[in-house]
């Protein structure tokens, strides 16, 4: 089930009206005492279910960029003939290639993960997220929490500047 909540979610985080770039291209990027974070770059999207590099490595092939990866899954009691929810985790970073300036990986990073956060809230509107709930029986059916962890961490030839911890609920219906 959390491979479908990861293609599901990365998918729809890459749609030109409700997508992270979408949204990040709209955020303010006021410093505080005058000026302006530069604009943050348009990213790619991978996810470890259809990128052969995430999957084995985390090491996506083009930076910057977000990454999806399921993190954990946890099973409710089976219920015959009803659907079956669980409670799973994913996560969601924002990579560069580790000799990236700190300062513009940090600033970009906290629009980027952010826009995905506002991305992720308008996936719970049904009609936003028609086409993207459901694949081969199985249904995401909320997304109950988003929290932003800043870490950095360098992964190879890759620095992750931050991730999202993204909680949702995903169930299928038993025949």
């Amino acid at each position: 089930m959390i491979r479908v909540a990861v293609e599901l979610l990365a998918a729809f985080s890459k749609l030109p009206e409700h997508g992270a770039n979408a949204i990040a291209a709209t955020l303010p990027r006021a410093k505080f005492g005058g000026g302006q974070w530069p604009a943050p770059r348009p990213m790619k999207i991978f996810d470890d279910v259809n990128d052969a590099e995430i999957a084995a490595a985390l090491d996506p092939k083009e930076v910057p960029c977000l990454m999806f990866w399921g993190d954990s899954q946890t099973d409710a009691p089976a219920t015959k003939l009803y659907r079956v929810a669980k409670n799973v985790t994913i996560a969601c970073a924002y990579v560069t290639d580790s000799g990236e300036s700190p300062e513009r990986a940090n600033s970009e990073s906290g629009l980027v993960l952010r826009a995905e956060a506002l991305s992720l809230h308008r996936y719970n509107h049904q009609e936003n997220s028609k086409g993207y709930r459901e694949l081969n029986g199985i249904r995401v059916f909320e997304v109950t929490s988003v929290a932003q962890q800043d870490v950095t961490a360098t992964v190879g030839r890759r620095k992750m500047w931050g991730f999202l911890e993204i909680r949702a609920i995903v169930g299928e219906t038993l025949s």
